[in-house]
């Protein structure tokens, strides 16, 4: 809205151009709405600082608020008992790829459902888990799946080294899922550090898309594909 000559030009054209870049033009429909505007930024994996400028969510400061939690966090109770194939390895499946013809490393295999069923269809796997599978020796394997395993993580640090360690045991496909929600989500649960505490003392961070392509390609330095 400014002309040619104004002399703010050059300093308003970052704005513009830092959203293209993201694609916040593709829809200009929720353009004026602030709220539909706020979302649409997140939902990109962003926010605005207080310059004004668009900012990773993975590098927002966490605010000083004090989530006492005296209790112990049971990640082992995240793990789940399924008769049929996790949906990420659904997908997976639906494309091809667990035709026999590549190995799976399952890390953070919980109880170890995905892989029976994988065994049993006659696929090349292993699952490690740190509470149900921790003696399993890794190997570098074509799929890593790494299905629901940085939601329950509660420190960033190790959630960014546990993607790292998947990764380095992939040699073909890292397949990385994580619980997606908003803040509607927040408000049932006890807030603690970025996430929840769930009544059974669990950690659950929830994700959204954006954020979370964002969080793998900023520790990755690799392009993630969303395929579910």
């Amino acid at each position: 809205f400014l002309a040619p000559d104004h002399p703010q030009i050059d300093f308003c054209s970052v704005f513009t151009q830092e959203g293209e870049a993201i694609g916040l033009y593709q829809n200009t429909r929720t353009i004026g709405f602030k709220q539909s505007w706020e979302r649409l930024i997140k939902r990109k994996g962003y926010y605005l600082n207080d310059e004004g400028h668009l900012q990773p969510l993975v590098n927002k400061p966490v605010p000083n608020v004090e989530n006492p939690f005296d209790g112990d966090i049971e990640r082992h109770k995240t793990a789940l008992s399924r008769d049929k194939l996790s949906v990420p390895m659904f997908l997976v499946a639906q494309r091809g790829y667990l035709n026999g013809d590549y190995t799976v490393l399952d890390y953070g295999c919980g109880k170890g459902d995905d892989l029976r069923e994988l065994e049993e269809h006659g696929v090349d796997c292993i699952g490690w888990d740190p509470a149900h599978r921790p003696d399993v020796d890794l190997q570098i394997s074509d799929i890593v799946n790494l299905g629901f395993v940085i939601n329950v993580i509660e420190e960033r640090e190790e959630r960014v080294e546990t993607l790292k360690t998947a990764y380095s045991y992939t040699s073909k496909m890292l397949i990385v899922s994580a619980m997606l929600g908003n803040e509607s989500v927040y408000e049932r649960f006890k807030p603690y550090k970025d996430g929840v505490i769930t009544a059974r003392s669990t950690f659950q961070k929830y994700f959204s898309q954006g954020e979370l392509q964002q969080f793998i390609e900023s520790t990755l330095e690799e392009n993630a594909i969303a395929i579910g």
